[in-house]
C-alpha cells in the first residue's frame, strides 16, 4: 500500500498490544522461580510480568494460559515476541501450544507541526469530541469507522471507534485500531479538520506588537529630543496601521480557508 503525504506524518513511535493463548494451565510461582527477567507479586497483580530485549517488549502471563504482549513497534515484532515468550514457558516444562494470536490495539503518535484551537474544535464537533482542560489537557475525539466482515457470513458492518487524543501543541495520539490502515485512514480524515482549526502564531505576534506600539512611541519620545520624536511618530503611526491591516487580513484568510497557510509554520 503506497503511503500518502498524510501517512508520512505518522511517526514510527507505535505500540502494539496483542494477545495469545498458550493452551495449558500455568504455575506462576514455578515460572518466576525458574525464568529470568520475570517478576510476580500476587498481592498486587495476578500475572507474571516478563520482559525480553529483542524485540523490546513486556508480557503479562496469567495462570489460565492467556498472555498479553505490549511494547512492540510493529505487528511482526509483536508476533515474534509472543512466540519467544511461549518458547520460554515451554522450556520450563509446560505443554505450551501457541494459539489464538490477535492484535488488540495499535497506538500511533504524530505531530502536525502547528498549534490547534481545541475550544473551536470541541464546539464545532461536539457530537464526537469531549474537551475538559481541568481534567485532561487534550481533546478526545471518537471517530467511528466501519469494520468489514467476511463476505460469506453476510453480516452487517460493525462500527468501531478509533480514538484520537489531540493536544494544543499539534501532538496527536491515535488508538483503538486493530489494523494499521485504520490508523492511516483516521488521520487522513482528521487532518483537514485540524487545518481548519489551526492557530496562527504570526497574526498573534502582530496583534501583540500593535498593542505595545503606543508604549514604544512614548519611550522614544522620552529618550530622544522633541524634533527627533516628531520624525519618528509618523513612522510608528504608519507601521501601526500597516500591522493592523495585515493582522485583519490574516484573520479573515484564516476564517475563509485555514488550509491555505499549511506550508507556513
Amino acid at each position: 500500500m503506497a503511503k500518502t503525504c498524510h501517512q508520512n506524518l505518522l511517526a514510527r513511535k507505535d505500540n502494539i498490544v496483542s494477545t495469545a493463548f498458550l493452551g495449558c494451565k500455568l504455575d506462576l510461582k514455578q515460572i518466576v522461580l525458574q525464568a529470568r527477567n520475570a517478576e510476580y507479586n500476587p498481592k498486587r497483580f495476578a500475572a507474571v510480568i516478563m520482559r525480553i530485549t529483542e524485540p523490546k517488549t513486556t508480557a503479562l502471563i496469567f495462570a489460565s494460559g492467556n498472555m498479553v504482549c505490549t511494547g512492540a513497534k510493529s505487528e511482526e515484532q509483536s508476533k515474534l515476541a509472543a512466540r519467544k515468550y511461549a518458547r520460554i514457558i515451554q522450556k520450563l516444562g509446560f505443554a505450551v501450544k501457541f494459539q489464538r494470536f490477535e492484535i488488540r490495539n495499535i497506538v500511533a503518535s504524530c505531530d502536525v507541526k502547528f498549534p490547534i484551537r481545541l475550544e473551536g474544535l470541541a464546539y464545532s464537533h461536539g457530537a464526537f469530541s469531549s474537551y475538559e482542560p481541568e481534567i485532561f489537557p487534550g481533546l478526545i475525539y471518537r471517530m467511528k469507522m466501519e469494520q468489514k466482515e467476511p463476505q460469506e457470513l453476510e453480516l452487517p458492518k460493525k462500527k468501531k471507534n478509533v480514538v484520537l487524543l489531540i493536544f494544543v501543541s499539534g501532538k496527536i495520539v491515535i488508538t483503538g485500531a486493530k489494523v494499521r490502515e485504520d490508523t492511516y485512514k483516521a488521520f487522513e480524515n482528521m487532518y483537514p479538520v485540524l487545518t481548519e482549526f489551526r492557530k496562527h502564531r504570526i497574526a498573534n505576534c502582530f496583534l501583540i506588537f500593535t498593542f505595545f506600539s503606543p508604549f514604544v512611541h512614548t519611550c522614544i519620545c522620552k529618550l530622544f529630543p522633541v524634533d527627533t520624536s516628531r520624525n519618528v511618530a509618523p513612522v510608528l503611526l504608519v507601521g501601526n496601521v500597516c500591522f493592523n491591516i495585515f493582522a485583519h487580513l490574516w484573520s479573515v484568510a484564516e476564517r475563509v480557508n485555514g488550509s491555505i497557510w499549511t506550508g507556513f509554520t
